[in-house]
């Protein structure tokens, strides 16, 4: 479904994530076109050297994930839209970190930030599990903190070296 999305994106003249991933590079130029679309500033810096350690599909749903989550709260501020994805390597390590304002700490009022979408034509409320899920089979982590206004998730994987 998502691959569907990527490939009916229309063509928008934009600056061009070449991160030396393909993977990364279509989900990173799909979001950037979205971004624009909704008047929300998004910004990025990759430094990858090889992630032919993880399944395509995997970094697919961890930056669509972490960007989408991103984006849905970024729409409900007034001003200060704005995205930040990072995306590191280091060692054995791979890092997916998207940073966005927030109105208020959402663990307040969802401690366990359980999806609050209500649109039932539409499955959602499985972007986190996933998250958490992908971060396991490689031995990895997710983390999801509210810090200075803003909410920060970080997946970490671990780049199986057997």
């Amino acid at each position: 479904e998502y691959i569907h999305s990527l490939l009916s994106t229309s063509f928008i003249p934009a600056k061009l994530c070449r991160s030396g991933s393909s993977i990364v590079d279509a989900v990173i130029n799909s979001k950037l076109s979205e971004a624009g679309q909704k008047e929300i500033q998004a910004e990025y810096e990759i430094h990858i050297n090889d992630l032919t350690s993880f399944e395509p599909a995997d970094i697919c749903a961890i930056l669509s994930n972490q960007i989408e989550n991103a984006f849905e709260a970024c729409e409900k501020l007034e001003q200060g839209r704005k995205v930040q994805i990072d995306i590191r390597q280091q060692g054995n390590f791979v890092l997916f970190r998207v940073a966005n304002p927030v109105v208020q700490d959402p663990f307040i009022t969802n401690r366990d930030l359980a999806s609050t979408k209500t649109d039932t034509t539409r499955m959602h409320g499985m972007g986190l599990k996933n998250l958490q899920d992908i971060a396991g089979k490689y031995n990895g982590s997710l983390k999801n903190e509210y810090a200075g206004g803003h909410f920060i998730s970080t997946v970490l994987l671990c780049v199986d070296t057997v």
